[in-house]
This record gives C-alpha cells, sequence and structure tokens, in this order.
C-alpha cells in the first residue's frame, strides 16, 4: 500500500510487462504446433500420401 502511494504507476506498468511477457510466450508455443502439424505436412498430388518434412 505505501508503496502504491509513492509509486503509483510502478504496479501497472509491471502488470503490463508481465502481461506482455505471457502473451509472447504463449504465442511462441502456439506458433510452434502450428509449424509442426499443419505446416510442415506435405501431401502428394498425384497419390494423396503425407508426410512431414
Amino acid at each position: 500500500m505505501i508503496g502504491s502511494l509513492l509509486f503509483p504507476g510502478i504496479g501497472t506498468i509491471l502488470g503490463i510487462l508481465v502481461g506482455a511477457a505471457g502473451g509472447a510466450v504463449a504465442g511462441n508455443t502456439v506458433g510452434k504446433l502450428v509449424d509442426e502439424n499443419v505446416i510442415r505436412n506435405w501431401k502428394c498430388p498425384a497419390c494423396g500420401y503425407t508426410w512431414r518434412m
């Protein structure tokens, strides 16, 4: 409480930084899953066989 009286913006700034870091980690994880499970799949147009590269 004393800290918020002396430095009222510090909690807000820390909250923004922590939120941004958490969002970046979540985005990175989702991006890796998409890369590994969707983008790297190849399908042969002739026979329809699907494989991962």
